[in-house]
């Protein structure tokens, strides 16, 4: 670990925040009055040489997801040690991964614009490498056929460094309990019970990506970034048992749907699960999450919808990161930062979607999520 040695990239980082879009700018767009009007209006900003080379307004995503790539490329070149950066893009390998296996979980070809292009590794090689999973039963045989082709692919992936993300896919993927024999879900009994398994496989998928970036943040010895994965555990444990509650998944199967790695520990949210809606809030209350936590369980006793409370989730988690602006040395501000820029990408992508679709803009902005500046 050498916060020093970060000097230099974070002082390029202040310059590049002053970019990023405060509150005000988001909203102008959302209040403008076309889709093409709200492109316009983004010539002058990061994104304008990507939506200035759209043929068609209705790609835009096509020009965010080029802009944040580059912004990855560009972030990576300034990092004195990129494995930082590779961590966080890292979750969009993992991504990819939920979504193939949840393609075949329901039985269904997998969506192309349901994969991110953001991380290290190609999504096509994600898709490649399980290709044969339907004609194999077995997931030690999927985590055998998986491997050898692998073996016989050296350049399938773009470092060395990715071997141990590569093996926590892997083990991810052979590791699930989600397929019978016939490659079908076995909780696949109707859309609730499908939603149930798919819920086991996101936390299949979720423990071995942060199971493998606890290790290689650990090993680097930021605590700014330990202390923010272990934040992102407490709440996305928050969230499943919440979900989980909604969908009544029984005691047995939710034990595993949770993660360790953080504040709150995974038995203890378990055992408060198999327990009461209180208790949870209990388990929460000398946290940073105690008011999310109070609102989940109060949305549950309701029976109101939950995606204001999830967006409250992100907010958090954002308001805990922002904090990253402040330090002066060290990879969390550019950890920050990239963050910041991808909820910027996600509210862009909520705006232009709205515009498309004549969504009111008071509804477009209820959609939003707190921006880094």
């Amino acid at each position: 670990m050498d916060e020093y040695s970060w000097a230099s990239a974070v002082g390029r980082i202040r310059v590049l925040e002053q970019r990023l879009l405060a509150e005000p700018e988001l909203r102008q767009l959302a209040e403008s009055g076309s889709l093409e009007t709200a492109l316009a209006a983004l010539r002058d900003s990061l994104y304008g040489p990507h939506v200035e080379r759209l043929q068609d307004s209705a790609r835009f995503d096509h020009a965010l997801e080029q802009a944040l790539s580059d912004e990855y490329k560009m972030i990576t070149g300034m990092s004195p040690e990129p494995e930082v950066i590779m961590v966080f893009r890292a979750r969009y390998d993992f991504h990819n991964l939920k979504v193939v296996a949840r393609s075949r979980l329901l039985g269904m070809p997998w969506e192309e614009q349901a994969v991110s292009r953001m991380g290290n590794i190609a999504p096509g090689a994600v898709v490649t490498l399980f290709a044969d999973e339907p004609s194999v039963a077995d997931p030690g045989q999927r985590y055998a056929r998986a491997a050898a082709f692998l073996a016989g692919q050296p350049d399938l992936f773009p470092t060395p460094t990715l071997a141990s993300l590569v093996r926590g896919l892997l083990d991810a993927y052979a590791g699930s309990a989600v397929y019978d024999e016939e490659g079908k879900g076995i909780h696949s009994q109707g859309v609730m019970a499908s939603e149930s398994a798919g819920l086991h496989m996101d936390a299949d998928v979720d423990r071995a990506y942060y199971r493998w970036a606890a290790g290689e943040i650990g090993r680097l010895g930021y605590v700014g970034l330990i202390m923010f994965f272990g934040s992102e555990i407490d709440v996305l444990n928050l969230r499943m048992a919440v979900r989980a509650m909604r969908l009544g998944i029984p005691g047995v199967p939710a034990g595993s749907l949770f993660l360790d790695g953080g504040r709150v520990e995974a038995r203890a949210v378990y055992g408060e699960y198999l327990n009461s809606l209180r208790g949870l809030t209990a388990l929460y209350a000398s946290t940073p999450w105690a008011d999310l936590a109070e609102a989940g369980m109060s949305l549950l006793e309701r029976g109101g919808p939950l995606s204001k409370w999830e967006r409250r989730c992100d907010n958090a988690l954002m308001g805990f990161l922002r904090k990253a602006r402040y330090q002066a040395l060290g990879p969390e501000p550019v950890f920050g930062y990239l963050y910041g820029r991808e909820t910027e990408v996600r509210n862009l992508r909520v705006i232009l979607a709205g515009k498309a679709s004549g969504v009111p803009a008071q509804e477009i902005l209820e959609r939003l999520r707190e921006p880094y500046v």
